[in-house]
């Protein structure tokens, strides 16, 4: 939570000059070693069947997907607001987890996720307050609200099927091949042409996206969906604070109100999900 928390901020505060593409790509190649040593290290479980196989593969497709546009949401839009958008992933893991994991959620687990989506359907309203571009963001969040969801499901499941270090390597590579193959389209994806790049901070950045994944898929390999998920999703409370003390973003209108919601729905759900 802490690690996904500070990393919103600090892609925050480079994007504009690297590119979202090309952030990730950096921050993929960066921890890729650290991925190959953990394989070498701990040898995964190969996947017992084509099935397996396919669940693996889209889980990856799903993973890029999800960092691709909540990445260029946070480029063109306030990381306050998107972060905590992103968040609310959680509501649809939790239902998928209901009907696909057989996992249970009580009544007032259930008022906290509607708490989240009341936040979410806010921040997602223009009421006039908010500019084109921060508009735009919120539209490529939702998108990985949706891909974020399925995906978490389908982590739960890869790691039953090959084991934790099986599902963090496997995922890692799918997306870094993504990244690779699909620079060619991303060539205008943002950043400032010949701006030195910030090494300090996409080093960073990288860390606390690896850091943060991997403890997301040892959690959810070892607990319930519908508790990690959640606990994982606070992290936008650590966003917000960190974005107005060392981005100066303030929000404004309803998305003050809404941005409680959604990170007070999140965190509630988590402790109520101990």
């Amino acid at each position: 939570m802490l690690s996904w928390g500070a990393g919103d901020v600090v892609a925050k505060k480079i994007v504009g000059r690297v590119g979202y593409h090309r952030l990730l790509l950096y921050a993929y190649m960066i921890t890729l070693p650290m991925i190959f040593a953990l394989a070498g290290l701990f040898p995964p479980k190969p996947p017992d069947s084509l099935t397996m196989m396919g669940v693996i593969l889209i889980a990856g497709i799903l993973r890029f997907l999800t960092t691709l546009f909540f990445f260029k949401g946070l480029s063109v839009g306030k990381a306050s607001i998107i972060a905590p958008l992103l968040s609310t992933s959680t509501v649809l893991a939790v239902v998928l987890s209901f009907v696909i994991l057989h996992e249970s959620l009580d009544i007032l687990q259930l008022l906290c996720v509607a708490l989240a989506l009341v936040g979410t359907i806010t921040l997602s309203t223009d009421f006039g307050a908010t500019q084109g571009n921060m508009r735009s963001g919120v539209k490529y969040a939702l998108v990985a609200v949706f891909t974020g969801g399925i995906d978490a499901v389908l982590i739960k499941i890869v790691s039953l099927g090959i084991g934790q270090i099986g599902s963090l390597v496997s995922n890692h590579l799918i997306v870094t091949f993504l990244l690779l193959i699909s620079g060619p389209f991303f060539q205008y994806s943002g950043g400032t042409p010949r701006a030195r790049l910030p090494a300090m901070l996409v080093v960073l950045f990288s860390l606390t996206e690896i850091l943060g994944f991997s403890a997301f898929v040892l959690g959810a390999s070892t607990g319930l969906v519908s508790i990690v998920v959640p606990v994982g999703s606070a992290s936008p409370a650590v966003t917000v604070v960190l974005a107005r003390m060392f981005l100066g973003e303030r929000l404004i209108g309803l998305h003050k109100i809404a941005v409680v919601l959604v990170v007070a729905g999140v965190v509630l759900l988590s402790i109520t999900s101990v």
